[in-house]
């Protein structure tokens, strides 16, 4: 790819965005359909609410999740 990050109304290419201590831009895996950061900005860490415990792709990779402590 050439880094372009299909801008949304809060990112323009080549935006730097600053993050504070307990803020986190996400993006979805699909990022020309995505609804994400990209639209309505920084995502405070009270707002995550889910743990993974799961990863299935790539399938070779397929495993549970150890507990992380954050």
């Amino acid at each position: 790819t050439n880094g372009d990050t299909t801008p949304g109304s809060r990112l323009e290419n080549g935006r730097e965005i600053t993050l504070d201590t307990n803020d986190y831009f996400v993006l979805g895996d699909n990022r020309s359909q995505s609804f994400d950061s990209r639209e309505w900005g920084t995502l405070p860490r009270e707002n995550i609410i889910g743990k993974a415990w799961l990863r299935y792709w790539p399938v070779v990779k397929f495993s549970f999740i150890k507990r992380l402590d954050f």
